[in-house]
């Protein structure tokens, strides 16, 4: 029997528009959960950095946010930790975006489907590498 408190998200390798450039994580939830979320970062051959941590509410039923990488080049790494709570049963509906200047990138469209487990708690790590 699958561990229905794992959201399956699969790793996502996305094609860069330009190395060297900011990047832009944007993360869309539109689910009556409260979402906690921790992302990190790391350069090629650098050490991790967290970009954000933090929570939205169960009351808002459609949140997000935006948050920049200064810099990334050919082998950045994206990682991160969300977690869902609410009712059983409730549907997950949540996506990350990659984006650099103002188009998102190729692979850069992350969904996130499922539903809170029996546990009252589900929770999934998207991992991303980012190349020219």
């Amino acid at each position: 029997m699958a561990d229905d408190s794992i959201l399956d998200i699969p790793p996502a390798t996305v094609k860069l528009a330009g190395a060297s450039q900011p990047l832009t994580v944007e993360m869309t939830f539109n689910t009556p959960t409260t979402v906690n979320y921790k992302l990190w970062f790391r350069l090629k051959d650098a050490d991790w950095q967290e970009l954000a941590s933090g929570s939205f509410p169960d009351s808002i039923s459609q949140a997000g946010g935006h948050f920049t990488i200064p810099k990334v080049t050919d082998g950045t790494q994206f990682d991160s930790v969300f977690t869902f709570t609410g009712k059983i049963a409730t549907p997950i509906d949540g996506s990350v975006l990659f984006i650099q200047g103002e188009f998102p990138l190729s692979g850069g469209t992350v969904p996130m489907k499922g539903q809170i487990s029996s546990s009252h708690v589900t929770s999934g790590s998207l991992k991303a590498v980012f190349n020219a």
